[in-house]
């Protein structure tokens, strides 16, 4: 079986692929063109029922080509026919996503959906149904996690229930003569679809503990005032506080007496030449007291605007 892993740029697919291979994975060239091409078994565990080979399509946008990555992924589908194609898609950048799968599904190649990131929107109040997008666009929508392996497993069963029923999924055609005519009507379409399947937003007008901590601490006038006593108070800790304190220590008692008069009397048992031990003592050693004292005002400096901030 063949089962072709598709989506746009950046959406997670080559997460998708190591976490169903476990990358081991053969790579060479499409012919003709020097995008990589990536392709593997699946994993040992998946492969004993679903014995198939996974092929990483390169990120593409469109199958109407504008890129060598767009033109490789149109030729694979026509050419290869794969058995299945894995289309994931990026539940944050929906539309954007939606409008290349309704393409991959005019090829009357069977489709899966691997909706992807839904955790990250779900953050922001959105929650997209995904039986909803299912009954829409008909083909089979799956949910997954990828860092945590969520919906792996339903993704090969998905692949095998598809391959071997050889049902044909019915998908809404939008075709023009004119490209560009026809690119507006599937965006329309596109855009129609992701209001259908978005069934909960945020709402905005509620006001949060951190819109009520902004509206102070970003207020035009008591803002500055704001910043100016944080700041007053960042740099009389390290100054004055335990940065001063560090300092004042290394410069004044280790480097000012410790050291110095151990190190003398050291070369003085030693009978190193006076000149000798003044360069090492009161250069050298003196020299990186200067620097070690002054460290701890900018680490502390440094950690108090982290904690701050």
């Amino acid at each position: 079986m063949k089962i072709a892993l598709a989506g746009n740029p950046n959406s997670g697919k080559t997460t998708l692929f190591n976490a169903i291979t476990g990358k081991i994975e053969s790579v060479g060239n499409w012919p003709g063109v020097t995008v990589e091409k990536i392709e593997a078994r699946l994993k040992p565990k998946y492969y004993k029922e679903t014995k198939g080979t996974l092929v990483d399509l390169p990120g593409a946008y469109s199958i109407t080509p504008f890129t060598g990555e767009e033109v490789v992924t149109r030729d694979f589908i026509n050419n290869e026919k794969p058995d299945v194609i894995i289309n994931i898609i990026d539940a944050s950048s929906l539309e954007r996503s939606l409008f290349f799968t309704t393409q991959l599904l005019e090829f009357n190649v069977p489709v899966i959906i691997a909706l992807n990131k839904q955790d990250l929107v779900k953050k922001h109040g959105i929650v997209i149904d995904i039986n909803e997008m299912s009954k829409v666009l008909n083909c089979p929508v799956v949910e997954i996690i990828e860092k945590d392996n969520i919906g792996l497993d339903e993704i090969v069963d998905k692949v095998r229930g598809l391959s071997d029923s050889k049902k044909k999924q019915k998908a809404k055609r939008i075709k023009n003569d004119d490209l560009e005519i026809e690119d507006q009507l599937r965006q329309e379409y596109v855009k129609e679809l992701v209001k259908t399947v978005i069934k909960k937003r945020k709402d905005t007008s509620k006001i949060t503990k951190s819109d009520k901590i902004d509206r102070v601490v970003a207020h035009p006038i008591f803002g500055i005032g704001i910043f100016y006593v944080v700041m007053l108070g960042v740099y009389s800790f390290s100054i004055n506080g335990l940065g001063g304190f560090l300092s004042g220590y290394l410069n004044d008692t280790l480097f000012g007496e410790i050291i110095p008069t151990v190190s003398a009397d050291f070369f003085d048992k030693l009978n190193v030449a006076p000149f000798l031990k003044s360069l090492i003592v009161d250069g050298a050693l003196a020299g990186v007291g200067a620097v070690i004292g002054f460290l701890p005002l900018i680490i502390d400096r440094k950690s108090t605007r982290l904690n701050s901030s």
